[in-house]
C-alpha cells in the first residue's frame, strides 16, 4: 500500500508540473507503469467508480476543503483514456486553485481533456489545461521518460506507440508527452476525417498554414486504402504541403491510421544552413 504525505503536495502550490513531480517523487521509481489508483487512494479519494456519463468523459465530486473525494469515470471509454481521466481528475483534486462552487464537483468533458492551450482570462478553461498538464506528467514522468528515450534514435511514431505501451497510455497522450522532450522541431496533427483537431508542437515551430477545424492537405488525409494501425514511412513532402511560404526547409510527415477516421501526422523539419529567418517563436493561422 503506497502512504503518500498530502503535506509535501500543498507544499508546491499551483504549479501542475510541481504537483505531479511531488507525487512521483514518493513512489517507488521502478515500477512499470503509475499506479494510478494506488495514489488516489492515498491522497483520500475514497472511491473510484465507472458510470455513463452523457458527454462527459470524468467527474471529481469533492468537499469544500477537498480532504477527500471520488472521482467517476465514463464506463464507455477505453481503459487507457479512463487512465488519462482519473489522473485529471486528480489534477483538479490536488490543485489549491482549483475551486468549484457547485456540489456537482468538477465535470470533464472529451474536449476538455484535449485543451492545449488557455486564454489566461479564461478560468474554466485555463484549469483544464492545467488538469491536462499534471495528468500527462503523472502518467509520464519527466525522467522515466528521458530514460525510455534514452534508448531511441529519430522522430518515429513507431518508438512512440512503443512508449504508450510501455507507460500504459494512449497513443494521443504519448505523442503530446513526447513533444515536451523532441530535439528537432517537431509537431503532432490530430485529425479526424480530414479534418484537424487539434494541433501540438515543440517551442519554436515555424507557422503552418493551418489550424484547428481546417481540412489536412489532401495527400495526407486519404486513407481509403489503410487499415486501422498503418503507420506510412517517413516521408519527405513539400513544405507547401504545412507551411504558409515555400521556404528552403525540408519537411518530414509521418502518419498513423486510427480507428473511426481518426489520424496523426507527426510532421519534423530541418532548415537549409543559408536560411535563418524562417525560425522563431511559433506561430499558427487562425
Amino acid at each position: 500500500m503506497l502512504e503518500i504525505d498530502r503535506m509535501l503536495i500543498d507544499d508546491v502550490g499551483g504549479n501542475p508540473v510541481l504537483l505531479a513531480d511531488s507525487i512521483i517523487k514518493q513512489i517507488p521509481s521502478d515500477l512499470p507503469s503509475v499506479p494510478l489508483r494506488e495514489i488516489a487512494a492515498a491522497i483520500d479519494i475514497v472511491e473510484i467508480r465507472e458510470e455513463n456519463l452523457s458527454g462527459l468523459e470524468g467527474v471529481m465530486i469533492v468537499d469544500s476543503g477537498k480532504s477527500s473525494g471520488g472521482i467517476i469515470v465514463n464506463i464507455n471509454s477505453s481503459r487507457k483514456r479512463k487512465r488519462f481521466t482519473i489522473a485529471h481528475e486528480i489534477g483538479h483534486y490536488v490543485n489549491p486553485y482549483h475551486l468549484v462552487n457547485s456540489s456537482d464537483g468538477f465535470r470533464c468533458s472529451r474536449s476538455d481533456m484535449s485543451i492545449s492551450f488557455a486564454n489566461p482570462n479564461d478560468r474554466r478553461a485555463k484549469m483544464e489545461l492545467e488538469a491536462n498538464i499534471f495528468a500527462s506528467n503523472i502518467l509520464m514522468p519527466t525522467e522515466w521518460v528521458r530514460k525510455y528515450l534514452s534508448t531511441i534514435q529519430g522522430v518515429e511514431l513507431s518508438h512512440l506507440i512503443k512508449m504508450a505501451d510501455k507507460f500504459d497510455v494512449s497513443k494521443e497522450v504519448a505523442i503530446r508527452r513526447y513533444l515536451n522532450f523532441a530535439d528537432e522541431p517537431t509537431a503532432a496533427v490530430f485529425s479526424k476525417d480530414g479534418v484537424i483537431r487539434y494541433i501540438v508542437t515543440t517551442s519554436k515551430f515555424p507557422r503552418l498554414s493551418v489550424w484547428n477545424g481546417n481540412p489536412i492537405p489532401k495527400d495526407r488525409s486519404d486513407n481509403r486504402k489503410f487499415e486501422e494501425g498503418y503507420i506510412s514511412e517517413v516521408e519527405e513532402v513539400p513544405s507547401y504541403f504545412w507551411f504558409e511560404n515555400n521556404n528552403d526547409i525540408h519537411v518530414y510527415d509521418q502518419k498513423l491510421v486510427q480507428r473511426n477516421g481518426y489520424q496523426v501526422n507527426l510532421i519534423s523539419i530541418e532548415e537549409d544552413d543559408d536560411n535563418d529567418s524562417y525560425w522563431g517563436e511559433p506561430k499558427f493561422r487562425r
